[in-house]
C-alpha cells in the first residue's frame, strides 16, 4: 500500500492530530525499524497479531496489546518480552523488536517475532505421520526442558501456541503470556490471582481446574502428554477409556506406556524431569525394536545431558610465603586440581615450575613455590604457561563432568530397564498361573 493510500485511512482525533487505525496498511515504527501491517492473523484476550513487513521487505508477525489493560496483564506482557529476549532456544519463540504506538486514539505496546506458517492445530487437522508426531514431541520436550531449567512454567501449552516454519516439524513454543516466572526471570512482579487462568481448558492439568491448585513444571508435562496422544489419535484423552496410540499405530504402542506415566492426576506422580521422559521413551522403543526412533531419542537425551562448561581464570596474582599466588575467579574443585597436578595432558613449562608443583591455598587460590632467584623473564613465562594450563584443564574437567552425567543417566536407564523386565516377567507368570 502506498503512503498516499495510507493517508486515506488516517483520521483526526479529538485533538486534531492524525491518528492511524490498527489495520491493514498501517505503519508502526520502533527505534530502528518500520513495519507495515499486512493482515490480522490471530487474536485472543487483549492481544491481536498481525503479519507485517519491515523496511527490507522481510515478513514478520507483530503482537499488539492495549496499553490500558489491567496492570497485571500488562506486567505479564512485559515479563513475556523480557524472557523471550533474554533466552534463545530452537524450540522457544524469539522476540526481535518491540515498540509503542497510538492508533485510533488507543495506546498499544507490541513486540515483533518471526512469522510462522502454521500451528500444531493445523498440522493435526492435516494428519501427522507417526514419525512426524515423534519429532514434534521430542522438540516440545526439549523446549520445555529449557524453559523449566530457566525457572519458567508456561501454563498454557496447547496446539494453538505451538508454531512451525514452512515445511518444518520443529515446534516453536509461543505465547508465554500467563507463564509463571521465577524471580530471576521477572522484569516486574505480578500478583498471582485465582483468575489468572487459561482461556482453553481442554489441555488444563487437574491442578489447574482445582481452586487453589499449584502449578509446577509437571503441569506443562500433563498438557504435552495430551498433545502426544492427540497427534497420533486425533482425540484429546479426558477419561480412562481414551483412544490409545497403539490402537491406531500398533508399531508405536510403546508410546502408550510413556503416555500413561505422564497422564497422572497427581503432579508428583508424573514422570519428570524431561530427560527421564526421553530415557523412558528410548527404553520402550528398544523393547518394541523401534531402532530409528531410539536413535532419535538418544540424540535428544545427549543434548539434554550437557552440564555447563566449567570455566575458571586468573583474576589476580600476588607474592606470599615464597610463592607466586594465582587468585581465581571461583573456587577450585578438588577433581579439577587433581587433573592439573596429575599432568596427564600435553603442555609446556619452565624447568622446576611445572603443574605438579602447584599447591592449593584458599579455595580459589593456586600457589607456585618459588626458589627466590627468578628473573622477570622466568616469572612472565610461569604466568603465561599457567594461563595455558588452566584452559586445557577446564576443557578436560568439563568433559569429565559430561561423562559422569552420561554414566549416571545410563545407570538410571539400566535400573529402569531391569524394573520393566521384572514387571513383564511377573505379568507373564501371573498369566500362566491363571491359565492352569
Amino acid at each position: 500500500m502506498s503512503k498516499q493510500e495510507l493517508v486515506g485511512k488516517q483520521t483526526k482525533n479529538a485533538m486534531g492530530l492524525v491518528s492511524a487505525k490498527l489495520q491493514k496498511g498501517t505503519t508502526v515504527k520502533t527505534a530502528f525499524d518500520e513495519y507495515t501491517l499486512i493482515k490480522q492473523v490471530g487474536s485472543g484476550g487483549n492481544g491481536r497479531v498481525f503479519s507485517a513487513q519491515n523496511e527490507d521487505g522481510e515478513s514478520v508477525a507483530i503482537k499488539f496489546v492495549e496499553r490500558n489493560i489491567s496492570p497485571s496483564k500488562l506486567k505479564r506482557f512485559k515479563n513475556e518480552i523480557f524472557f523471550c529476549e533474554r533466552h534463545k532456544h530452537k524450540n522457544i519463540v524469539e522476540i526481535w523488536d518491540r515498540g509503542y504506538a497510538v492508533l485510533d486514539d488507543i495506546e498499544y505496546v507490541y513486540y515483533v517475532m518471526p512469522l510462522y506458517a502454521e500451528t500444531l492445530r493445523d498440522k493435526i487437522k492435516e494428519k501427522l505421520t507417526p514419525e512426524q508426531a515423534m519429532d514434534i514431541f521430542i522438540g516440545l520436550i526439549e523446549g520445555l526442558d529449557y524453559a523449566h531449567q530457566n525457572g519458567t512454567i508456561h501454563r498454557d501449552i496447547k496446539p494453538e501456541n505451538i508454531m512451525f516454519k514452512t515445511n518444518s516439524f520443529e515446534p516453536i513454543i509461543c505465547d508465554f503470556g500467563i507463564a509463571h516466572f521465577t524471580e530471576n526471570e521477572l522484569l516486574t512482579v505480578v500478583e498471582t490471582k485465582k483468575g489468572d487462568r487459561m482461556a482453553n481448558f481442554q489441555y488444563a492439568a487437574p491442578e489447574q481446574r482445582t481452586k487453589g491448585g499449584q502449578t509446577t513444571p509437571q503441569t506443562d508435562i500433563y498438557a504435552v502428554a495430551l498433545i502426544l496422544n492427540e497427534m497420533f489419535t486425533g482425540e484429546i484423552p479426558q477419561a480412562a477409556d481414551y483412544k490409545t496410540i497403539g490402537s491406531v499405530f500398533p508399531e508405536y504402542k510403546f508410546m502408550d506406556d510413556v503416555f500413561a506415566l505422564l497422564f497422572k492426576q497427581n503432579p508428583s506422580d508424573r514422570l519428570y524431569p524431561e530427560i527421564e521422559i526421553l530415557g523412558e521413551m528410548k527404553l520402550r522403543a528398544d523393547q518394541y525394536r523401534r531402532e530409528q526412533e531410539k536413535l532419535k531419542i538418544q540424540n535428544a537425551v545427549d543434548k539434554l545431558i550437557n552440564p555447563a562448561r566449567f570455566k575458571t581464570s586468573i583474576v589476580n596474582k600476588t607474592y606470599r610465603n615464597s610463592a607466586l599466588v594465582f587468585i581465581m575467579d571461583r573456587d577450585i574443585p578438588q577433581d579439577w586440581y587433581q587433573i592439573m597436578i596429575g599432568e596427564h595432558f600435553s603442555h609446556t613449562s619452565v624447568v622446576d615450575y611445572k603443574p605438579h608443583n602447584l599447591k592449593k591455598g584458599a579455595e580459589n587460590e593456586l600457589c607456585m613455590p618459588l626458589c627466590g632467584n627468578e628473573t622477570e623473564f622466568t616469572l612472565t613465562n610461569i604466568v603465561s604457561y599457567m594461563s595455558e594450563w588452566i584452559l586445557i584443564v577446564n576443557e578436560i574437567y568439563s568433559n569429565s563432568l559430561k561423562q559422569k552425567a552420561q554414566e549416571a543417566q545410563r545407570k538410571k536407564e539400566a535400573e529402569r530397564k531391569a524394573a520393566i523386565q521384572k514387571i513383564e516377567k511377573e505379568n507373564t507368570l501371573a498369566a500362566i498361573i491363571r491359565n492352569l
